[in-house]
C-alpha cells in the first residue's frame, strides 16, 4: 500500500508527522508534497498534477482552515474541498483529509 501526502509546511518538515508515520509502519509506502504556506483555494489546483501521477492507493490532504476564516467564506471552503476530493476519486484513489488543529485558535471559530 501507498499514501501520498499533500499538505503545507508542516508536512515537509524534519519531524513531521509523515516521518513519524513511516517509523511506526514497515508494509506502508509514503511520500510527501509540500507547498508551503498556500491557501486550500488553490491549493486544489496545484495538487492536481501530483494527485494524477501518484501510484498512491491513499491521498492525504492536510488541510489549512486560516485562510478560509480570514478572506473566504465556508461556501468557497467547501467548494475548495470538493475540487480536491474529486481530483483524488477521479483517479481510484482514497480521500483523506487532515485538518490539524491550532492552538491559537478557538475551534468554534475554525
Amino acid at each position: 500500500m501507498e499514501v501520498l501526502f499533500l499538505g503545507l509546511s508542516v508536512t515537509e518538515q524534519r519531524d513531521s508527522y509523515v516521518q513519524f508515520l513511516g517509523e511506526l509502519t514497515h508494509n506502508i509506502k509514503f511520500n510527501s508534497v509540500a507547498v508551503g504556506g498556500i491557501h486550500p483555494n488553490v491549493a486544489s489546483v496545484l495538487f492536481f498534477r501530483e494527485i494524477s501521477s501518484s501510484t498512491a492507493d491513499i491521498v492525504v490532504i492536510e488541510w489549512s482552515t486560516s485562510a478560509f476564516r480570514n478572506w473566504f467564506s465556508r461556501k468557497q471552503y467547501i467548494h475548495a474541498l470538493l475540487l480536491a476530493i474529486g481530483h483524488i476519486v477521479r483517479f481510484g484513489k482514497v480521500p483523506v483529509i487532515l485538518d490539524l488543529p491550532r492552538l491559537d485558535v478557538c475551534p468554534s471559530e475554525d
